[in-house]
């Protein structure tokens, strides 16, 4: 997805395969024009990633996101 990335730390190799090892695993950034555009951009990355039983916080940035709404 352009604009985005993901990193990774607390996962290990098993067999071959990365897995999660505990944590918070995932990091997804995103570029926007402002923090409400990244913001959404990357809750649209994290949407798209198939992740069973996996979960992330939905509150990240709303501060900001608030701020630039005025």
């Amino acid at each position: 997805m352009e604009d985005v990335i993901v990193t990774h730390a607390g996962t290990r190799l098993v067999e071959g395969k990365l897995q999660a090892a505990g944590g918070r695993v995932l990091n997804v950034t995103a570029l926007g024009e402002n923090v409400t555009q990244a913001q959404a951009l990357a809750y649209r990355a994290v949407d798209a990633i198939d992740w069973p039983g996996g979960f992330c916080r939905h509150d990240i940035g709303w501060r900001e996101v608030r701020r630039e709404r005025g």
